[in-house]
């Protein structure tokens, strides 16, 4: 019986649901970005999901394909609880036609039912996303970097409010859009947004902090389950391979009892 449970749980790793959740997902998101720490760009999302359909088992998080060339890494997790981490894996299908987009599953700890909420949260940061501009200085002039974004946060599913904060740090900051408070420039609180729905923004800045080094730029590659599940299916099955010669063997071994 152990064999039999070890070869399903095997197999479920296997299994992708490739159904779309359904339209009646609604979200409320606040977004805060930080992009003092050259060369990483931090990227802090808070997600609250409201279901008023059928059962939601994961949700969908879209990048840019631009974004996800500097993607370093991404974690999601429940509530504010790091430790409660939620499976992220690559979601390969298109959404609604949207193929400029790269698509992350993330799966819920049990399923969301009809007229239940969830809270959870996304941290992904981007290596060497920000560009020096102009491209070239003297080393008497300060540096401005160029942050291009989104004043929301990009859904697959209609949002229902959405706050989105970029930290810009106390230098001077030539051109931007949104609302200047302090060392952050705000965007929104904005109201139903249609999914896929976005404004291109951008902020022009000074930064003159000391890049970080990063010594190990070591990246998990985005389909290393796939490998490992193979060789998962191979032991599972040897193992059940094994138990079928030994039994079969302990059969032939058993007395026979003339009558």
């Amino acid at each position: 019986m152990r064999a039999e449970l070890l070869v399903m749980f095997v197999m479920g790793l296997f299994y992708d649901s490739k159904k779309v959740p359904l339209s009646d997902i609604t979200v409320i998101t606040s977004r805060q970005i930080n992009i003092t720490t050259t060369p990483l760009s931090k990227y802090a999302l808070n997600i609250k999901v409201q279901n008023k359909g059928g059962d939601a088992t994961f949700f969908i998080h879209p990048i840019s394909k631009e974004e996800r060339k500097h993607l370093w890494y991404i974690i999601a997790f429940e509530g504010n609880d790091r430790k409660k981490q939620l499976q992220v894996l690559p979601f390969e299908e298109s959404i609604g036609g949207n193929s400029e987009y790269f698509y992350y599953k993330i799966d819920f700890v049990s399923a969301l039912k009809m007229d239940t909420a969830s809270e959870f949260q996304i941290e992904y940061v981007l290596s060497d996303y920000l560009k020096v501009f102009p491209a070239e200085i003297n080393q008497d002039r300060s540096k401005y970097v160029l942050w291009e974004g989104t004043s929301n946060y990009v859904s697959v599913y209609p949002i229902e409010t959405d706050q989105t904060t970029v930290i810009v740090g106390n230098g001077k900051v030539a051109s931007y859009a949104g609302t200047k408070i302090g060392d952050k420039i705000q965007y929104g609180p904005t109201k139903n947004i249609p999914p896929f729905s976005s404004t291109k923004v951008s902020i022009h800045f000074e930064n003159n902090v000391q890049p970080l080094t990063i010594a190990n730029d070591y990246r998990l590659p985005e389909n290393w389950y796939k490998p490992v599940t193979v060789i998962l299916l191979i032991v599972a099955l040897a193992f059940v391979y094994y138990q079928f010669l030994a039994n079969l063997v302990a059969k032939f071994r058993e007395p026979h009892v003339s009558t």
